[in-house]
């Protein structure tokens, strides 16, 4: 088998096993390179979906978010690759199909595969040096090598006497079908947000939970209605200081907002746009690495790796 193959195959099982790509992922974070594995799975499910509105709606999302210049997540691919698909997809009467995302999605492959890959194979091969010198000095002991601040393997840190509560059997149950109870649901809504917190990105669905109320309410005045649209904006949107979670929004749905702000509209649909972008990260991306968290902590599997990923 060549070397292209090789890391093709090395990659593609990966990326079916649930543990090995929360790692992949991990690296990718940290080398602000997450949102090449995020288009590649998108376009999984995108070419998964039939043709009609739907398929419509979710590459109209995928171009404008990773491909269009100025998308919040994109991807790093050749200028002439997004010319042929911003030519297609403007065409008039365009219908989305199949073929529209393969060259960006093959790019994006080989990028991770030729040096997001080595670099992932290098780590692992660290700290399984670092078990193993571990092992050889208290060889009763099984130790999973602990990653500090700076990449390196150190010594484990102590126990922690107090262990992750274990959730009910109902609870785990069909949790990957229960994403529309988050709001509704206390134990639901702690245990995700417990996890986004963890991973630094407990302020999407704060953000989310804060618009969806806020389009529920029943404002008397203009200037309740501009109140609670500039406490949203100051908290979440950086209105008037750099923001937490900006790079979540096209740049011209995030501009949009924030000239509709200072011109004070008062339509509580101000944050329509970012609303659907939100819930589209949490559906599509954070709710499912949820899922896949909960289960491997039921189960106990590879419980060394889920420890590092959320510290």
């Amino acid at each position: 088998m060549d070397r292209a193959a090789s890391r093709t195959k090395q990659l593609l099982d990966i990326i079916e096993d649930e543990f090995e790509l929360l790692e992949f992922r991990n690296l990718l974070r940290k080398e602000w390179a997450e949102e090449n594995l995020d288009f590649y799975l998108y376009c999984k499910e995108f070419s998964a979906i039939e043709p009609g509105k739907e398929k419509d709606k979710y590459g109209t999302r995928l171009v404008n978010t990773y491909v269009a210049r100025g998308g919040s997540n994109m991807i790093n691919i050749p200028h002439e690759v997004v010319m042929k698909v911003m030519n297609e997809v403007n065409a008039e009467g365009y219908e989305f199909d199949n073929s529209i995302f393969e060259e960006c999605s093959e790019h994006v492959f080989q990028l991770m595969a030729f040096e997001s890959l080595p670099r992932f194979l290098r780590n692992k091969r660290k700290e399984s040096r670092a078990m193993s010198v571990c092992n050889e000095r208290d060889p009763g002991r099984s130790v999973v090598p602990h990653v500090g601040k700076r990449g390196g393997a150190q010594t484990p840190p102590p126990r922690r006497s107090k262990r992750r509560r274990n959730l009910s059997k109902s609870f785990i149950e069909g949790i990957e079908n229960r994403y529309d109870e988050i709001l509704d649901s206390e134990e639901l809504y702690s245990e995700f947000s417990s996890f986004l917190k963890r991973n630094c990105a407990v302020d999407v669905l704060k953000f989310y939970q804060a618009v969806s109320e806020f389009q529920k309410e029943n404002f008397e005045t203009n200037a309740q209605t501009t109140e609670a649209i500039l406490r949203i904006a100051s908290a979440y949107l950086g209105y008037g200081e750099e923001s937490m979670i900006r790079t979540a929004f096209d740049d011209h749905i995030y501009n949009d907002v924030i000239s509709k702000i200072d011109d004070n509209e008062t339509s509580q649909d101000i944050f329509n746009w970012m609303l659907e972008e939100t819930e589209l990260k949490l559906e599509t991306c954070l709710y499912p690495e949820f899922v896949q968290f909960i289960h491997g902590n039921h189960k106990k599997k590879n419980k060394g790796i889920l420890g590092r990923l959320l510290k």
